[in-house]
């Protein structure tokens, strides 16, 4: 197990393949240079401006955030056409190509973010070929690998990454941020490990935090206002909520917010958190902002209910 999760460390071959290829890349950079008078599809500007607490933004380019528009979707394929026409004129381009697959091939398993419950053992593995990681157990330390989150597969038709992942004390359960492609906010699932299945309580636009401290099955998550990225008020007043297995989303506690906790003057647009240590009797609090001076409090953890 120890020598599977050590990093690949490249050999003499992998070598000659990454040698090559800085020797084709500066080939095609050179000829992109001999070609860089092109003449790109037209994309038209707005006079479109808004104010985000008190600072005027002005992006004349904001129509194309659209994407039900026809007009956007055609500016987007006139884009994507004279880029293929582009690189499709690129000498040597399938030989880089195959170059490039030819590493893919030499490099090993790639294990990653290991972390052990219950003598269960949990981390994200990539095989060679592979374009994301994919969530994995094993019953003890030399346990086969099995699967329980590929989010390539995950729903057809549609493209996901796997998020964080917040695992129980007793490896049972694991709640699990899914980001579905073009979204920026994720959903949060519990992935059921003995079953390899998800529950069906659902959180959207949110984020997991962690297991209440001493449960199973009750947990803490970030939710916020909405999944609109184009509205700004669904980043504002986040909250900090609890919620119980078996119970309906809709009796979910609110344990930190900016209405609930006015003696932390925790400000509309930052993100309150919640976290504490195994071998501690407290647990902190936060505000997170784009400042990088942070301010924390404690309680005991009990209070946590």
């Amino acid at each position: 197990m120890q020598n599977e999760f050590a990093y690949f460390v490249p050999n003499q071959k992998y070598n000659k393949y990454h040698n090559k290829i800085f020797i084709i890349a500066g080939i095609l950079f050179c000829g992109a240079i001999a070609h860089s008078q092109w003449s790109y599809p037209p994309s038209r500007t707005v006079d479109s401006s808004h104010t985000y607490f008190g600072e005027t933004i002005t992006d004349p380019y904001q129509w194309l955030e659209d994407l039900s528009s026809n007009e956007v979707k055609d500016w987007f394929k006139s884009q994507a056409d004279f880029t293929d026409g582009v690189i499709n004129k690129i000498p040597n381009r399938d030989k880089l190509v195959q170059e490039m697959t030819d590493l893919d091939k030499v490099k090993k398993v790639k294990y990653s973010s290991i972390e052990e419950r219950a003598g269960r053992y949990f981390f994200q593995k990539r095989l060679p070929g592979e374009e994301q990681n994919k969530f994995y157990y094993r019953e003890g330390i030399n346990g086969e690998d099995i699967l329980l989150f590929d989010p390539q597969n995950y729903e057809s038709g549609k493209k996901y990454t796997l998020g964080s992942k917040v695992i129980s004390n007793d490896g049972k359960k694991v709640l699990i941020d899914i980001n579905e492609s073009g979204k920026e906010k994720p959903v949060v699932k519990i992935l059921n490990v003995d079953t390899k299945s998800f529950y069906p309580d659902e959180f959207k636009a949110s984020y997991a935090s962690d297991w209440v401290p001493g449960s199973n099955n009750a947990f803490m998550y970030l939710k916020l206002q909405g999944e609109d990225v184009h509205n700004n008020n669904t980043f504002l007043d986040s909250k900090m909520m609890m919620h119980t297995l078996g119970k309906p989303v809709s009796s979910d506690k609110e344990i930190l917010s900016r209405i609930n906790d006015p003696s932390l003057n925790i400000k509309p647009e930052e993100y309150p958190f919640i976290f504490y240590y195994e071998n501690s009797d407290y647990a902190f609090a936060g505000k997170s902002s784009v400042d990088n001076n942070q301010e924390l409090y404690y309680a005991p953890k009990s209070q946590i209910s």
